[in-house]
């Protein structure tokens, strides 16, 4: 029965998740849908070379950027194949960052977490919460069994959230991305259901 199952197809939870994606809550975050009116503040922490040099985007170099980053995220709302946040913070109101599931495979079943904040939100524990809120909207709505995240290997703040979230370290994946014109040597951590 197991592996019947294994071979099974998720679609259906996935694209009743996907269609529907709600707004999820934290103590201090709204993860809430991107916005055409976000891209001001994504244009301020995305074009922060200390933000953008442990992550695969390149550092935009104008509004135009974040601008067409946040049409593309739209568009995939409108197709319903889309599951990614804006994060907002809050008491400031401010869109502070990003997370989302990247890629979604072994049919419908794994998915793979990546996620952005604005520096001058780094060290209060807010990544903690929303990667949180994400694995658990993962688990119970979008019927993943398994739920990756990967970081560079000096990226310890990107890590040691994926510890505090129960993400547990599987390897280190030498040359298996490749972002900004090389290949990148990675941590692997990964949470099961």
């Amino acid at each position: 029965v197991r592996r019947r199952w294994l071979r099974m197809s998720n679609d259906l939870a996935l694209g009743q998740a996907l269609r529907d994606l709600p707004q999820l809550e934290t103590p201090r975050l709204l993860l809430r849908r991107m916005r055409l009116d976000d891209d001001a503040d994504m244009f301020a922490y995305a074009s922060d070379p200390e933000v953008t040099k442990t992550l695969t985007f390149e550092t935009h170099l104008s509004i135009d950027d974040s601008r067409g980053f946040l049409q593309s995220v739209a568009d995939g709302y409108a197709r319903g194949d889309t599951a990614a946040w804006g994060i907002e913070h809050r008491d400031s109101r401010r869109f502070i960052g990003t997370i989302g599931f990247g890629q979604i495979h072994q049919g419908g079943y794994v998915g793979t977490v990546g996620y952005a904040l604005n520096r001058h939100f780094w060290g209060q524990g807010l990544m903690t919460e929303a990667l949180t809120a994400v694995i658990d909207f993962g688990f119970r709505h979008m019927g993943l069994c398994r739920i990756e995240a990967v970081c560079r290997l000096d990226n310890v703040g990107s890590y040691r959230v994926m510890e505090k979230c129960g993400m547990q370290f599987e390897g280190i994946m030498r040359d298996a991305y490749y972002a900004k014109g090389r290949l990148e040597t990675v941590r692997l951590y990964a949470i099961v259901r």
